[in-house]
């Protein structure tokens, strides 16, 4: 017992050496029970890890339900105005006095427009609508050539008449197979994350009532005569071949370098080609996806790379921006792209955006056929909208003729009721796609306003445009 008592006598000063200094274990905390400074550093970033994941799960949770409403609300703001159109086309139907159906037949283009409208904000990469979008357009404006008809007090052919029962009955096809969409749902109101995964390309091809639904519509709805009228000028624009087309062909890299250019997106925002489109111009169909601020989707010309249409897809807010406010806006974003030649013809507003209708100006005229549309959302000024596919197949360089008659003979061409102003040159077109110089003469009958053409050249009364001022703008029929 003794040598252990002396072997521990001799170890324990041993043991003394290798001990750190009493501050050096104070400082690592080993001594009172502190965690060490390593182990606490990590426990923070563990929770802080932890925290901005719970954040980042919060916001996106908030950002998909958002996206969800913005959704619901689009589809059916759908349903609500295709099942107006209906209505209202049938009573167009059976209104006997040209002013009862110059109101439901201008009614029903603007609910046919809003419609549109919403169809564009759901996200449907995956589904082809080309069908429903063009009958939308189509008994719009098929309507609203009808209301000009019936404004100048021409008669409408049971022909005509026809055809728009005929559109009466597929909007009522519309109506059922959207509305089955709801009905068929098994969880009460529908399931709109499905609408985002497929969206995002992400969904199957398995059973989905949303996709099936549509997809069932497309296949039930039938094809009409083409009439577009994109305003009071323009006119068959699909029977021609593009005039406006320049330039070599574009690849589909060069077609997002030339998407981009014209969105002013950063470096931030992702674009692809998503397909190829036919029709009058052939284009690219690209689609651009900016962090957080929504779709852009464009249709760039495989010949000369021109933006044909492009489309903002965001929710709209409440509008701040006044009409006026709205075609200055436009006015400078065709002239940052080149398109500084252009004057504000009618503009209207519906649904939080305005529509500003372009005509193109060569030599002091207005050129009618050289159309270009753009559409700015209310709530900020921000253009949204862009459609050039009239400008784009008429538009060359003309040789305009001398007008045979001034402005003074032109004048007294007119009604001598009516008090006209100031007149200016304007080519227009006519229904044969001839194109006529004619003096255009803003002019009121008993605080009516009307605007009238007379032939520069024959002294002809070519046409008269009764306009009608709204607190959404001012429509030409």
């Amino acid at each position: 017992m003794d040598r252990q008592a002396e072997g521990q006598a001799v170890q324990r000063p041993e043991r003394q050496q290798v001990e750190p200094p009493a501050e050096s274990r104070a400082g690592d905390g080993s001594a009172d029970g502190r965690i060490p400074s390593t182990t606490a550093l990590l426990a923070l970033l563990l929770l802080a890890a932890a925290a901005v994941a719970g954040w980042q799960w919060r916001e996106r949770a908030q950002a998909e339900a958002e996206l969800s409403a913005q959704y619901q609300r689009a589809f059916y703001e759908l349903l609500s105005q295709v099942e107006n159109t209906e209505v209202l086309l049938a009573k167009s139907l059976v209104a006997a006095s040209p002013g009862q159906q110059v109101i439901h037949l201008t009614d029903v283009w603007r609910q046919a427009f809003g419609a549109q409208a919403n169809l564009n904000q759901l996200p449907l990469n995956d589904i082809s609508l080309l069908r429903t979008s063009r009958f939308l357009t189509q008994v719009g404006d098929y309507a609203y050539a009808l209301a000009r008809r019936a404004a100048r007090g021409e008669p409408v052919t049971e022909e005509e008449w026809q055809k728009l029962n005929d559109l009466k009955g597929q909007a009522a096809l519309v109506v059922q197979q959207l509305q089955s969409i709801v009905s068929d749902s098994d969880s009460g109101p529908l399931t709109w994350r499905e609408v985002q995964r497929l969206a995002n390309r992400r969904l199957g091809r398995g059973a989905n009532r949303f996709r099936d639904g549509l997809e069932r519509l497309e296949l039930e709805l039938t094809e009409f005569p083409t009439l577009i009228y994109d305003g009071p000028f323009s006119d068959h624009i699909e029977r021609r071949d593009p005039r406006g087309l320049t330039g070599p062909v574009v690849s589909a890299d060069e077609a997002v370098v030339i998407a981009r250019r014209f969105t002013g997106v950063g470096e931030d925002a992702s674009a692809r080609v998503t397909g190829e489109v036919e029709g009058p111009i052939p284009a690219y169909a690209v689609r651009v996806e900016r962090d957080g601020a929504g779709v852009i989707e464009l249709h760039v010309s495989r010949q000369g790379g021109h933006v044909v249409w492009m489309l903002a897809e965001r929710a709209l807010g409440q509008p701040t921006v006044s009409l006026a406010e709205a075609v200055q806006r436009a006015r400078d974003f065709l002239a940052d792209r080149g398109l500084d030649s252009v004057e504000p013809t009618w503009a209207s507003s519906s649904e939080g955006r305005a529509v500003i209708p372009f005509v193109y100006v060569q030599d002091g005229v207005r050129i009618y056929p050289d159309l270009v549309k753009v559409t700015v959302a209310l709530d900020d000024g921000a253009v949204i909208g862009y459609e050039a596919l009239g400008f784009l197949m008429s538009h060359y360089a003309r040789t305009l003729p001398a007008p045979e008659l001034d402005e003074a003979d032109a004048r007294k061409r007119l009604h001598p009721a009516l008090s006209a102003e100031t007149g200016r040159l304007a080519l227009i077109p006519l229904e044969t796609l001839e194109e006529v110089l004619t003096w255009e003469f803003p002019a009121h009958l008993d605080g009516d306003p009307y605007v009238v053409y007379i032939n520069a050249l024959t002294g002809t009364e070519e046409q008269i445009l009764k306009l009608l001022p709204t607190g959404e703008g001012t429509l030409a029929l």
